[in-house]
């Protein structure tokens, strides 16, 4: 049975694996494989995973069975934003679902999850960036009423990516 919990130390490297797994599945297609690597061992490394564990103002949401992750969900505030959206925001950095998990809800549930803890931090956005070429993302966002307020340069290896912010009011 699928639960959503959250993510510990003992889950670092269970969620390395599953955060690189999901990433190349979205985004292999569209990006060098020089670039992915680079990404995939910069951004995605057990090192980083452990940092990311250990800071105070992110925390990590797992969709799991037993030992099993299939999804998780990122959220970051106060200085370890990806954008200085203010004190009152609250960052979706990541989400995402494995292909194989797709299709049973486990995305909305981490959005819930997100939401209610942004809520919870009585902040006044929820937002994230997308990439701009991320269609199915950018529809699952919309569901939940975010809407484009700017955008970013992300770098994902030697390549500039346009990412779209978007924002959700709370």
């Amino acid at each position: 049975m699928l639960r959503l919990r959250e993510a510990t130390l003992a889950d670092a490297l269970r969620l390395q694996e599953l955060s690189r797994t999901t990433f190349v599945e979205t985004f292999a297609a569209f990006n060098s494989p020089e670039d992915l690597q680079s990404y995939l061992d910069e951004r995605l490394s057990l090192e980083q995973i452990h940092i990311e564990l250990q800071c105070p103002e992110s925390k990590f949401a797992l969709m799991a069975s037993g030992s099993t992750l299939w999804a998780y969900a990122k959220i970051n505030w106060g200085l370890a934003q990806t954008e200085d959206r203010g004190l009152r925001a609250v960052e979706l950095e990541r989400l995402y679902v494995l292909d194989s998990a797709k299709g049973q809800g486990l995305g909305g549930q981490l959005m819930e999850w997100a939401i209610d803890q942004a809520r919870s931090m009585n902040a006044q956005e929820l937002w994230l960036g997308v990439w701009e070429h991320n269609l199915a993302a950018r529809r699952f966002y919309a569901r939940y009423h975010f809407s484009e307020v700017g955008h970013h340069v992300f770098r994902l290896g030697s390549d500039d990516q346009t990412d779209l912010i978007l924002s959700k009011p709370l």
